[in-house]
């Protein structure tokens, strides 16, 4: 399976940007991924309700490690400690408002 990301770049501390397999550029920051995470600690597993409140998530957020987890997520550990959601590439894309790989 070829790798859906070409680049992964950092362009402020704030944001991330993810260059993909077929040109598109995603910008996306730090906080819009904190509020977006959907672990168990973020959103309720059994009613879908979000348990993290978004108005206490920082503009200013930052990340402190990203990983890539098999070939089909990433995974970040932001600035406030936060670690465990896995965010699977087509999600990165909803997210962005791009059409999915492959589209």
């Amino acid at each position: 399976m070829k790798d859906p990301i070409r680049d992964i770049l950092y362009p402020t501390p704030t944001h991330l940007a993810i260059v993909w397999s077929d040109g598109l550029e995603s910008v996306y920051s730090w906080a819009e991924l904190r509020r977006a995470c959907h672990c168990a600690s973020c959103v309720d597993e059994i009613t879908g309700r979000q348990l993290l409140d978004p108005l206490k998530v920082s503009e200013e957020l930052g990340c402190r490690s990203l990983v890539r987890v098999g070939n089909y997520a990433l995974q970040f550990t932001f600035g406030d400690g936060h670690g465990t959601g896995i965010f699977p590439y087509a999600r990165l894309r909803e997210l962005s408002g791009q059409a999915p790989l492959g589209a």
